[in-house]
This record gives C-alpha cells, structure tokens and sequence, in this order.
C-alpha cells in the first residue's frame, strides 16, 4: 500500500513529481528553479501538484518511487531517533535516510563514464539485488580549517580547504563520531554509494536524467542531498594500488563514475552507512 501523500514531505513530493517528467521537462523545470523567480516557481510548483492530484496513475508512479521510513513503518538501527518523519543521531543531529531493498541497475557503458574524464575505475551495466534495506547519511560531512566538522545542515560552503585529506582522517573521525553515537558507522561500498544516488530506475543522476541547472539541491530518490556536484566522497573499497575510491566528484556527469585516489591526499566529504 503507498503512503498517504499528506504524509510526506513536501519537498519530496514536488521531487517525485519531478521525476516522472520527460528529460526535456526536466530540463524546463531546472531552469526556471535556476532563474531564482520565486513566483514563477510557486506557479509551476501548484501546476505539478494539480497534475498529480487529477491523475491518479501519475500518483502511483510518483508515491511508488517516495521512500519515508516513518510512514512505512522501518524501524531505524538503535542510535537513530525519529523527529518529524525523519531520523537523527543522538548528539551530534546527523540525518540518515534509508535505501531500501529491491532491484538496482548499477554501471554504465565504457563510452558514457568516459565523457566525464580520464582514470574512472571500470563499472559496467549491471543489475544488482539488494536484499535488505540499509541507512546512510543524508549529506556528507566536511571539514573546513577553522571551523571544524561542519554540520550536514550547514551553509558553510564546502569548496576550501578541507582537514580531512587523507582517509586515516576520515577512519579516525568514523571511529570518533560511532563511539559517541554508539553506532556502528563504516564507509558505504561503491554499490551502496551508487544505489543511494540512483535509486532502483538506473537514472544518471540523483534528481533524473536532465542536466545540473537548478537539480543540484534535490534530493535523490531515497532522499539523500549533495550525492553529486559537491564534494567527493570516500567510499570503503580500495583500487589495485591499494587507495581509496571516491564517487561523487563535482565534476562528473554520471553517478556511475568511480575513480581511486591517486594519492593518500585527497579532499573528500564523509558519508557513513550504519552497519549490520
């Protein structure tokens, strides 16, 4: 049974309206989000929704592809407290989404993830099955000289200088932050990485199949923020010459994309899944 719409957030329901349009309405609607005209914005806004309201197939697919743990009923992992519909740590707020179970084409052809540059690791079309659904964080984490973690809801922008540059930084701050929670945290694998930014439709990226103009600020479909177009962020596999691999690079095109550090120095962001 679908959730009741009146139970979901708004800001994800306009996104999974959204999401149902052809790539070139998509397009349409990323540059008059991008255009900052508040009130052409509320119009297309109240247009969608009323076209969601009169035709009921278009509402199967739209809460079909709308994950909300709190109506589903999922209980979260212990460490995890509801507020409000979503789901928090205890002390430091961190926001976890749920990826649920289900089907999920990975990979892309050799000649699509090159168009976003040289030395991506190989990630061919695939299909994967996850069996059971699992929790990641909403947005990654940052550390900026100064100011310290940055918190997930913060407007501090993520673009300077980073602390955490090498992943013994990143271990070590995991370690940090899942004795505090008392959670066990680890590194997302490159599939779950991918399987939160792409959800189970296989689209390129996050928000569909349009290009970046006003989609960098929506969620994916299970809810998750900043999975592209930020910062990349550290993933638990290594590469043949033993570094981490990272997805999520601001300047790829496809959430398919995977490449290995090229040194232990790389500026990253933190995205922690909660572990069995």
């Amino acid at each position: 049974m679908n959730p009741d719409p009146s139970h979901i957030d708004p800001h994800q329901l306009i996104q999974g309206i959204i999401r149902t349009l052809p790539a070139s309405e998509q397009e349409r609607v990323g540059e008059l989000v991008n255009s900052a005209d508040s009130i052409q914005v509320i119009n297309l806004y109240r247009e969608l929704v009323q076209r969601f309201l009169n035709e009921p197939a278009l509402q199967h697919e739209v809460m079909e592809g709308i994950i909300s743990p709190a109506v589903s009923g999922l209980q979260p992992p212990p460490g995890l407290y509801e507020s409000g519909g979503r789901f928090f740590t205890k002390w430091t707020k961190i926001e976890f989404v749920v990826v649920p179970a289900g089907v999920y084409q990975l990979g892309a052809e050799e000649a699509v993830l090159s168009k976003s540059g040289e030395g991506l690791q190989p990630n061919p079309v695939r299909e994967v099955k996850l069996e059971a659904p699992f929790w990641i964080m909403s947005r990654p984490l940052y550390l900026v000289q100064g100011s310290g973690m940055v918190a997930p809801d913060s407007d501090t922008d993520p673009s300077g200088d980073f602390l955490v540059q090498k992943i013994a930084d990143a271990i070590d701050l995991r370690a940090e932050i899942a004795e505090l929670e008392d959670l066990n945290l680890g590194f997302p694998t490159g599939d779950q990485w991918e399987m939160a930014a792409r959800g189970t439709d296989g689209r390129p990226l996050p928000w569909g199949r349009a290009g970046r103009l006003g989609f960098l600020d929506l969620p994916s479909p299970c809810g998750a923020l900043n999975m592209i177009g930020v910062v990349p962020q550290w993933t638990a596999e290594q590469g043949e010459s033993g570094q981490h691999i990272f997805c999520g690079h601001p300047d790829w095109r496809h959430a398919a994309c995977r490449m290995e550090a090229r040194d232990k120095f790389v500026k990253a962001g933190l995205r922690f899944v909660v572990l069995p």
